[in-house]
């Protein structure tokens, strides 16, 4: 499981690394693989959502939801994969592409941002909890 994690942390660690190469103009990504990463990135959102909402709720979740998630889970981890591996090979209409991969970049973000929050709230139940 640590090299899993550690690949994670590498992976996105490159992901940074090209970030600054193409703003510096030494690598151009071409837009069909811009939208992978931008699916692949709502779509690992959502997974997290999932096991966040999982945990969360794991006491009063019935077996058949747990497997249910963690099933959902995997499927989107998959579709990540797809996204960025994938994707970029197919031939897709550019207009569309620009339309769609705003969409999601502004569903991604906008899922972070509820997570962020979320998170924040739990702690601060907890917090109240402890003083109560």
């Amino acid at each position: 499981m640590l090299k899993a994690n550690l690949l994670v942390v590498f992976l996105g660690f490159a992901m940074i690394i090209l970030g600054m190469f193409s703003l510096l103009g030494f690598v151009k990504v071409d837009p069909l693989t811009l939208f992978g990463f931008s699916l692949a990135g709502l779509f690992l959102i959502i997974a997290d959502l999932l096991e966040d909402l999982r945990d969360k709720k794991r006491d009063t979740l019935s077996n058949i939801w747990t497997q249910t998630l963690i099933g959902g889970k995997m499927f989107l981890y998959m579709f990540a994969g797809i996204s960025i591996i994938v994707l970029p090979f197919i031939r897709i209409n550019l207009e569309w592409l620009a339309k769609i991969d705003k969409a999601v970049v502004l569903i991604g973000f906008g899922i972070s941002l509820m997570i962020m929050g979320f998170k924040a709230l739990d702690e601060l139940q907890k917090f109240i909890k402890k003083q109560i």
